[in-house]
């Protein structure tokens, strides 16, 4: 219940922001609160994992990139934009994405022993005909 005393007014206030200010807080505003989305998935799989993730920077700077080109250079309203950078940076890295996440199905891993040679607990490896 005390949470809710706090929150209420709070999402009260940011709910009035953007009418309340002028045009540069709010855009300041959402930019800050695009780089802490940012930084709250890179400390998500950095300090609770351990992982280093490139797919952050690549998804961010794609995004950036599409926006900006459709915007300026194509001169397309930022609805229309959006949506077209969206698709875009779906799309574009599938392939590497579908390389990487998929098993090896009819080989090993790299680097690990073929199955046929793979020595039992108790004995000399098994010969298959």
């Amino acid at each position: 219940m005390r949470r809710l005393a706090y929150g209420v007014p709070i999402l009260a206030a940011l709910a009035v922001f953007p009418f309340a200010v002028a045009e540069y807080p709010v855009l300041l505003a959402v930019e800050v609160i695009i780089f802490a989305i940012y930084a709250l998935g890179i400390n998500f799989l950095l300090g609770y994992t351990g992982l280093i993730s490139l797919g952050h920077a690549m998804f961010l700077g794609l995004g950036g990139y599409g926006l900006g080109v459709c915007s300026v250079l194509l001169g397309l309203p930022v609805l229309p934009s959006m949506v077209a950078t969206l698709l875009i940076v779906a799309l574009l890295p599938r392939r590497p994405g579908l390389t990487g996440a998929h098993p090896l199905h009819e080989r090993e891993r790299p680097g690990s022993t073929p199955p046929r040679q793979r020595r039992r607990a108790n004995g000399p490896p098994r010969r298959e005909c």
